[in-house]
Parts: C-alpha cells; sequence; structure tokens
C-alpha cells in the first residue's frame, strides 16, 4: 500500500502508510479505508465503534513482525471495546488472528485467518453480544475459533474453519510468566485435544448457523463447559477428528451435516438437556456416542446410518431417549447390532 505517516492526512490523496498511524488519528464512528498490500505491523484498536475496511482479505494481509509463536504477537487487537467493525481483512503469521479481550456488540465479517501460532479467532473474558460472520480459519496451530470466558450470545453465521489443530504444540515456549500460565490454564481443555474448527469455552447461549468445519484435527464444533443453551443449526462438521463434542448442556443441534468424521459424529460427555434433532449422521466411525453419565438427552428424527462401526455408542451410566430416528432400514434384526448398547430405539 502506498502512503506516508509523515506527510499523509487519512484522505484518499494522501493516505496514512500504516493502519497505526490512521488508528492514531482516528476517532470514534471513524472508518478507516485500507488499500491492498501487506502490512508487517501489530494492529491496536484504543477507541470504540472504529470501523476498519480493507479491499478483500486476499488482498489487505496483516502480517506482524515476528515469530508466530511470539508472546503477545496479535494481528488485530482490542480490549474493552464496544461497537468495532473489521471486514475484508486477512491476517497470518500472528499468534493469535484477531485476538479481543472484553470486547462487546462488535463485528467480524469477510475476514481471513491463517497460520497462526495459536487461534484464528479468540474473542474472551467477557467478549459478548458479538457477530462473525463469512469469515475463514485455516491451518492456525490451535483452534480455528475459540469464544472463551462468558464471551456469550454470539453468532457465528457462514464461517469457514478448516484443517486447524497440529500434532505436536510447543505449549512451555509461550509460559514465561504468571499472566501466560493463567492464559493456558484457561486453554486446558482446547490444548488437550487441541485443533477443533469452532470452540465455545465457557460461553453460554451462542448461535451457529450454516458454518462449515472440516479436517480439523481434534473437532469440528465443540461446546465445552459452561457452554450451555446454545443453538447450532445448518452446519457441515465433515472429516473431522469429532463432528460435535458437546460438554455442556441445554443445548439444540439441529439440521446439520455430520459426517465422515473419524471419531464420533456426535459425542455427548458428561452432559444433560440436549436436543440433537432432525441431522444427518452418516459414515462417522461412530454415529452418536454417549459418555461420562450422559442423561435426558433426546436424540429425536435423525438420519443415523451407514456409520462404519457403530450406529450408537452409549457406555454404562448414560440413559437418553432414542426415538423416531432413521436406521438406514427397518430391519429391527439389523437395526440392533448396529447399536452398543441396550438402548430403546423404537419407534423409529
Amino acid at each position: 500500500a502506498l502512503g506516508n505517516d509523515q506527510t499523509g492526512n487519512g484522505t484518499r490523496e494522501r493516505p496514512f502508510r500504516t493502519i497505526g498511524a490512521a488508528l492514531h488519528k482516528a476517532a470514534p464512528r471513524d472508518w478507516i479505508y485500507v488499500d491492498a498490500g501487506l502490512y508487517d505491523e501489530a494492529v491496536v484498536i484504543d477507541k470504540d465503534t472504529i470501523g476498519l475496511m480493507g479491499v478483500n482479505s486476499s488482498a489487505t494481509v496483516i502480517d506482524p513482525p515476528g515469530d508466530s509463536l511470539t508472546r503477545r504477537l496479535y494481528g488485530i487487537y482490542a480490549e474493552k471495546r464496544t461497537g468495532l467493525w473489521i471486514q475484508n481483512i486477512g491476517i497470518t503469521g500472528a499468534l493469535d488472528g484477531v485476538h479481543w479481550f472484553g470486547v462487546a456488540k462488535s463485528t467480524l465479517i469477510a475476514d481471513s485467518v491463517g497460520y497462526c501460532g495459536r487461534y484464528g479467532y479468540y474473542l474472551r473474558m467477557g467478549s459478548e453480544q458479538n457477530t462473525l460472520a463469512d469469515n475463514i480459519a485455516i491451518r492456525n496451530m490451535l483452534d480455528g475459533f475459540y469464544l472463551a470466558d462468558n464471551s456469550s450470545h454470539a453468532l457465528l453465521n457462514n464461517n469457514t474453519a478448516s484443517d486447524n489443530g497440529c500434532e505436536d504444540y510447543p505449549f512451555r515456549s509461550l509460559m514465561e510468566s504468571d499472566e501466560d500460565r493463567l492464559d493456558l490454564a484457561a486453554d486446558a481443555v482446547a490444548t488437550s485435544r487441541h485443533g477443533t474448527g469452532i470452540h465455545l469455552f465457557m460461553s453460554p447461549a451462542c448461535r451457529l448457523e450454516r458454518n462449515v468445519t472440516e479436517s480439523n484435527r481434534a473437532n469440528g464444533i465443540m461446546f465445552s463447559t459452561r457452554s450451555d443453551r446454545t443453538l447450532a443449526v445448518g452446519n457441515v462438521c465433515r472429516d473431522n477428528g469429532i463432528g460435535f463434542w458437546i460438554l455442556s448442556s441445554s443445548n439444540t443441534v439441529q439440521n446439520n451435516l455430520i459426517v465422515k468424521n473419524n471419531e464420533a459424529g456426535v459425542h455427548l460427555s458428561g452432559s444433560y438437556f440436549n436436543a440433537i434433532a432432525q441431522n444427518d449422521i452418516l459414515q462417522n466411525d461412530t454415529g452418536v456416542r454417549l459418555s461420562g453419565r450422559s442423561e435426558n438427552n433426546l436424540i429425536v428424527k435423525n438420519n443415523i446410518s451407514e456409520n462404519r462401526v457403530h450406529n450408537v455408542f452409549v457406555e454404562s451410566g448414560s440413559q437418553s431417549s432414542l426415538i423416531r430416528n432413521w436406521w438406514g432400514t427397518t430391519d429391527e434384526l439389523s437395526i440392533r447390532p448396529s447399536l452398543a448398547s441396550r438402548a430403546t430405539f423404537i419407534p423409529y
């Protein structure tokens, strides 16, 4: 991008060279239009109601200087702000592409984050009521989208998360201070099975619509501890370790395509009162798995068939209702062996 931070004034005729210089001059409610180019800077937004608009996320790219495992090297960082809007921006080579701490009522749209050392999009510590739409998270070392610590009431719509997670993550290289230890303690669930497309941790009442998660190392979509009362509808979970891994309660998973995942299509672990309804759960290792005393879940009107080992596997101590599902056949003698449990599947 052309421009000069010393002689520029932020007009089309005299643009700034860096996004940071434009932000320094901007006032709340200003829009900053970012031309095509590679911006070797870490962007910090310290004002409310600021908009950043790129050309598109392939043309306008932020690549902050330093290795992607450098502590606190973020592509776009904001703390305790509201009303932000980030659109058509690409980010690569950061620790976290977008790192928001207590940012509320803000929007990320048509952005792309890839090849980051930890998370693509990391919203934490009360980052509530945010909208993430039409974004891409690809080949980040941990999770594509990670909403943690009461980042509740978020809408995630039409995002794509693919190929996130790596086999040998260097956790201790980032743990050099007490603050780092706290950060990694909050990530404990993520790092035990890292590589999730969309991960909610202690972030309830979110809505996930029409997202695609594929080829993520651990999970397509994960609802961790206390991520209750979330609706997931119309999503695709394909070729992940687990399609949906649910460790929270009172969620609704409906009308999703959950196919060809290497372990379970849906895994309910120590969770209660979830509704798994009208999904296509096909060609996974196991269609639906219940473990850790998962009880009082309703698994109804799904197409659960063609799974390689079991259509349903219920561990001892877990009990839920399996009714009116389609098992690929009406032959009860064929249905029963595909259920590794004594679960009642009639009526179907």
